[in-house]
């Protein structure tokens, strides 16, 4: 089969390698202009970009399909298959191009959360398993038909960084399996998708990640792992931004604390939520470094013994 590979972050990585060691022709790779970074705003190359360039594959750069002249040199590729994964969303004329069709990886059990942070809002909402599909790309986003499926085991230790990497290298196997079955067969549709279980996985906020100290201890600590390592849940303490990586339940009884107020015991920090304790194992200050919490305390002078 004749690939074109349509790929951005890190999330694209692991289809980008196993394409590259499959049996089929990954023909070119389509990607973003690299973004300048860094006080010197030089250009640097996305992980993405830097394994395509590697293993010597010719990049297609695209802002946005505007341009005629994508359109034209997408057709000159002479695709059997489109492969798209976390790139933006793909306009009727250029689904149309392929011999076969447009797939993507969506990691979510479709329907259920149609959108872009299926991730997040998984762990959020304290999901056990997680799904990996392959769609049919179709004009309405994440909507098209299911071709493959499969559902992995979230663990209570494992967060958004463990499940990103786990559902990336799944999808990129269960996406080959897809190709294996157009090559006996190019007219396999799969299955539609029933929008009346569709749910959203709206794009995230920078007011989703500030942790509500009133919720319950069981909704804060998936709202942490929700964000981390990246781009971290936060509270405010002494009026600085304090984000917080990883907690643990704590058997503890107080009588007068208020939600959002902690202690310190034990080389420990830990917080009321409005049904619990939390114990702070993780945590990094507004322009410092990452910490673990025993380090934290020994260097941090407090002025109120309450988040906000």
């Amino acid at each position: 089969m004749r690939i074109v590979l349509f790929g951005s972050s890190d999330f694209s990585i692991p289809t980008l390698k196993y394409l590259h060691k499959s049996n089929n022709q990954l023909v070119s790779v389509v990607a973003p202009f690299d973004k300048p970074k860094g006080r010197g705003k030089k250009i640097i190359p996305s992980n993405f970009s830097k394994y395509a360039i590697d293993k010597k594959y010719s990049i297609i750069r695209i802002k946005n399909f505007s341009d005629s002249n994508i359109e034209y040199e997408l057709k000159l590729l002479n695709a059997d298959i489109f492969v798209v994964v976390a790139f933006q969303k793909i306009p009727d004329h250029i689904l149309d191009i392929p011999r076969i069709c447009c797939i993507n990886i969506h990691p979510s059990l479709l329907p259920k959360y149609r959108g872009a942070a299926p991730l997040h809002w998984a762990i959020m909402n304290g999901d056990k398993k997680i799904g990996i599909s392959i769609i049919k790309l179709s004009s309405k986003i994440d909507a098209g038909n299911i071709l493959k499926q499969n559902t992995i085991d979230f663990r209570d230790n494992e967060n958004f960084g463990h499940l990103h990497d786990k559902t990336s290298k799944i999808g990129a196997e269960l996406l080959l399996e897809t190709i294996e079955i157009f090559k006996h067969n190019n007219l396999y549709q799969g299955l539609i998708q029933d929008n009346k279980l569709a749910t959203l996985a709206r794009k995230l906020k920078k007011t989703d990640y500030l942790i509500n100290w009133s919720e319950n201890g069981t909704k804060i600590k998936n709202k942490i792992r929700a964000f981390s390592p990246h781009p971290g849940a936060y509270t405010v303490l002494d009026n600085k931004r304090l984000k917080i990586f990883d907690v643990e339940y704590y058997d503890f009884s107080i009588d007068l604390i208020s939600p959002g107020s902690f202690i310190i015991k034990d080389d420990q920090l830990i917080v009321k939520t409005k049904d619990s304790f939390l114990s702070i194992l993780i945590v990094q200050m507004e322009g410092k470094n990452k910490l673990a919490i025993k380090d934290f305390l020994s260097g941090f002078k407090f002025c109120d013994f309450k988040f906000e």
